[in-house]
């Protein structure tokens, strides 16, 4: 059930599963995701863990705003974390959330037990990137159109995940075609435009145990990027998931889960 929590800067989307009182976990989406990209990773940890995924500014149902600095979705994650009474737990992010979660990790070192890293490092392949952007940038015909454009373009996934997933990241516009509930204007933030070296001196400064996981068809993260990620991190280590492309949890969740839960278990259990 998707559930609303109040910050200064606005109100943002989360999902939670677990108890209270069982050790926390944040997860955080990638571009043009959601918190229901975690579903099924999620549930699989809920018996054990307090686990929270929130949909992030500009994306989903959370709130849209004039600044996506990367400064600025990093304080997202310590205000949302703080609203939820959420002090010391371990995160996982993808992609973006990625970025995100490896900034919060460097500023705030003491409240991350573990970091899970999922298929992001700061040098990425532009074409993958750029088939990211062609997708955002599409609009549909009609709710049945997308998902049979969408299993064309990631055959991994059943179409009921497809569709349960396009059912919170698109919505119907008054010309009756359906977009992407995502604000487009992230992708013009001045980040963007950074040197690689900017996020390797971040990803460089962190010494938590860290999981970087590659998916091994990935059409954004080499292989020689995800070594090098690993080698950079204090206490790094890699894992690659077959089947998967670069939404490792949801093209391979069983495959996502065997590598990423044993890490989380032995260092944010």
């Amino acid at each position: 059930m998707d559930r609303f929590v109040d910050t200064a800067a606005g109100r943002f989307q989360y999902l939670e599963w677990g108890a209270p009182d069982a050790p926390p976990l944040l997860l955080l989406h990638g571009f043009n995701q959601t918190a229901h990209s975690w579903v099924e990773f999620a549930e699989a940890l809920g018996e054990r863990y307090r686990v929270v995924a929130f949909t992030q500014r500009g994306h989903g149902d959370s709130l849209r705003a004039d600044d996506y600095s990367r400064e600025t979705m990093v304080g997202d994650v310590d205000d949302v974390a703080t609203a939820l009474g959420i002090e010391r737990f371990g995160l996982v992010g993808m992609s973006m959330g990625a970025v995100h979660a490896i900034s919060f990790t460097g500023a705030q070192a003491l409240r991350v037990k573990a970091l899970v890293v999922v298929d992001y490092a700061p040098a990425v392949k532009r074409e993958g990137v750029t088939k990211i952007s062609s997708v955002v940038s599409h609009r549909f015909e009609s709710f049945e159109v997308a998902v049979q454009q969408v299993m064309h373009f990631n055959p991994r996934r059943t179409e009921d995940n497809i569709r349960q997933r396009l059912s919170h990241t698109l919505r119907q516009g008054d010309d009756g075609r359906w977009g992407w509930k995502v604000d487009v204007n992230i992708g013009k933030d001045k980040r963007f435009g950074e040197p690689a070296e900017v996020m390797w001196k971040q990803v460089a400064a962190i010494a938590c145990p860290s999981l970087i996981i590659r998916g091994a068809d990935s059409d954004l993260l080499e292989q020689e990027a995800a070594e090098r990620m690993a080698r950079e991190l204090g206490d790094g280590r890699l894992a690659v998931v077959t089947g998967a492309g670069h939404s490792v949890a949801g093209d391979n969740p069983e495959g996502f889960h065997a590598v990423a839960a044993p890490f989380l278990d032995a260092h944010a259990g």
